[in-house]
């Protein structure tokens, strides 16, 4: 896989995500510290910083991928007939590439957002640092998943395009086979991180709570 040329096929979208993950990538890192570091009302404001921007980044991707499908649609009505199908399922494997690299750059404030929302549920600890990773790792690991199942995809109708009309049932059943198979994969691996993100943050030691009770223990002992 040649990432020039895929970059080079995401047209205006490929640089402005460029840009985009050029600012986000270390503000997410800086984020996660911050909301570690300087306490929970930090997080929150990480937390909320990180998702916005990983969620527009994917907007970005996704009004790219439907901008290539609309060239696509053009591009076919003034071709002739019997290249319909060929350029159809070769413009629609372009059309992905700005999908995933918005995926991709997007990955790291997502993993950002899930790591600073773990630090808005439990104060620094041991369990809760490494939870607080597991999660923000499942988080980049499903932006991942996303990108290589849409690489398979468009590696697949790359394929269909050049190959002859008899092959393309069989390479079209090949590739979405493929596709799935990366995604279940990712997916479950995806998962099993959260999950243990997840059991890492319960039972984690919620410090404020105890400091408060142990406060409210010394006031009672005090008044008597």
């Amino acid at each position: 896989m040649d990432v020039v040329d895929l970059f080079r096929s995401a047209g205006a979208f490929g640089y402005l995500l460029l840009a985009g993950g050029m600012v986000v990538t270390p503000a997410s890192v800086i984020g996660v510290v911050s909301g570690w570091v300087f306490g929970r009302k930090v997080a929150i404001g990480a937390a909320a910083a990180s998702g916005a921007a990983g969620v527009a980044l994917v907007l970005l991707g996704v009004l790219g991928w439907q901008y290539g499908v609309q060239q696509v649609a053009a591009a076919i009505t003034v071709a002739s007939p019997e290249m319909h199908e060929a350029l159809d399922h070769a413009g629609r494997s372009e059309a992905l590439v700005p999908l995933m690299f918005a995926l991709v750059v997007a990955a790291p404030a997502l993993g950002s957002a899930a790591a600073c929302a773990a630090r808005v549920v439990r104060p620094p600890s041991a369990q809760a640092i490494v939870g607080s990773l597991a999660l923000a790792a499942a988080a980049v690991l499903l932006c991942a998943t996303g990108a290589v199942w849409l690489e398979a995809e468009r590696s697949g109708l790359r394929a269909v395009a050049f190959a002859e009309p008899a092959q393309r049932g069989a390479l079209i059943a090949a590739s979405h086979d493929a596709a799935a198979l990366r995604l279940l994969v990712g997916g479950a691996a995806s998962l099993a991180l959260s999950l243990v993100g997840a059991g890492l943050l319960a039972v984690a030691p919620a410090r404020h709570l105890k400091s408060a009770g142990s406060a409210s223990a010394a006031e009672s002992g005090g008044s008597r």
